[in-house]
């Protein structure tokens, strides 16, 4: 038998993965084995979408790319009502996630009699098929409080919701349109941004979930200090990291660089070069900075943060093993020997972190991760 799974994930989330994994193991009945599980990605009158139809298909089918029952999953597109589309695959059963919370949720039950009435008029039989989710943490993720989260620049938390590529595409959308439109003009901003979205969504670590943590701590930043970022320290976060290439002796340079480039080609003004090379340039923490200003010390602090914003575990797997990753042409040892340097070097700064709002969050968690790091390099 085939099963249909139909929503608009808008963005397909954990929870959504959870129920597509229950699904595939669902015991439908005696003899009834289940061949293939449908996906469609639909849209809802009572959400907006941010991404077409298409474009949140692509998402999903990047996210299973990888899936160990990939053969058994299709996921199209179809804008229709769900009773067409379950008879045109000839489908007589929906699947349904209803969280935890919500066994007695009447809506879901008055659609699942709504969808059977409409499919007896088209002369076949539709049921639905609940799928509960008893997992707390998975049960409590909806696309409605992922968009919050994202909407409210709440970026690290968003992540843990959403697999990596999602996440990737919700950071485009929400870094392009939530935060540099305020700063851009919109004829120059997609011209600006596209290359440089593209740059980052390849890497492993220095991509645009690390920008969107580095914009998440500006957030909180500025809600402890009152602080108001310049288009140029805006401009400076998305462009310190555009090149990373461990065979060159100064990536920070060379970002700064291709950054005046980008600008350059969509005549993007007013800026200040020479502020923007030197905030860029502060994020080269194997160099002290020297004498520097209060926006130096807060880039330098933004770019470093993540040693302190994650427990040990989450902090490996985010931060160390995406490192890792980026410098797959350097050997093992080699690269830890480098690793172990720069840590070290960190642990024996006075302060990690210069600005006092960091130091007085991450400082001491910081420590706490470096030293772990080491322990395991050092083994």
């Amino acid at each position: 038998m085939n099963v249909l799974y139909i929503g608009s994930f808008c963005p397909y989330t954990h929870g959504h993965n959870d129920i597509v994994n229950r699904a595939l193991r669902y015991n439908y009945g005696a003899g009834t084995e289940l061949e293939k599980l449908y996906i469609c990605v639909g849209n809802n009158e009572e959400k907006e979408s941010i991404f077409s139809l298409e474009e949140r298909r692509i998402m999903i089918e990047e996210a299973l790319k990888d899936h160990p029952e990939r053969h058994r999953i299709e996921v199209i597109a179809d804008n229709g009502i769900t009773a067409d589309i379950a008879q045109r695959l000839n489908i007589n059963t929906l699947i349904r996630g209803i969280r935890a919370a919500q066994h007695e949720d009447e809506e879901e039950h008055l659609l699942a009699h709504s969808n059977k009435r409409l499919a007896k008029i088209r002369g076949f039989e539709l049921n639905t098929t609940f799928i509960y989710s008893h997992d707390e943490f998975l049960g409590s993720i909806s696309s409605t409080k992922v968009r919050t989260l994202y909407s409210l620049g709440e970026y690290i938390e968003a992540s843990k919701l959403v697999p990596h590529n999602i996440h990737q595409h919700m950071m485009g959308y929400y870094i392009k349109n939530n935060l540099l439109s305020d700063y851009i003009e919109p004829h120059k901003l997609s011209e600006l941004w596209r290359p440089i979205a593209g740059i980052y969504a390849k890497r492993c670590y220095h991509n645009l979930t690390h920008l969107g943590h580095m914009f998440n701590m500006l957030n909180i930043y500025k809600y402890q200090t009152g602080y108001i970022p310049s288009s140029s320290f805006v401009l400076a976060v998305i462009g310190h990291d555009l090149v990373i290439d461990n065979t060159m002796p100064n990536n920070e340079l060379e970002s700064y660089n291709k950054l005046m480039e980008m600008c350059d080609n969509c005549k993007l003004l007013p800026y200040d070069e020479n502020k923007i090379k030197k905030l860029i340039m502060a994020t080269n923490h194997s160099l002290p900075l020297e004498n520097p200003t209060h926006e130096e010390e807060l880039i330098a602090d933004l770019d470093l943060s993540i040693l302190g914003t994650f427990s040990d575990h989450s902090w490996n797997k985010v931060y160390c093993d995406g490192i890792r990753n980026e410098n797959t042409n350097i050997p093992t040892a080699e690269f830890n020997t480098k690793r172990i340097e720069f840590l070290k070097e960190l642990l024996a700064r006075e302060r990690i972190f210069k600005t006092d709002v960091f130091y007085k969050l991450y400082e001491e968690r910081a420590r706490i991760n470096i030293a772990q790091e080491l322990e395991k390099l050092q083994a």
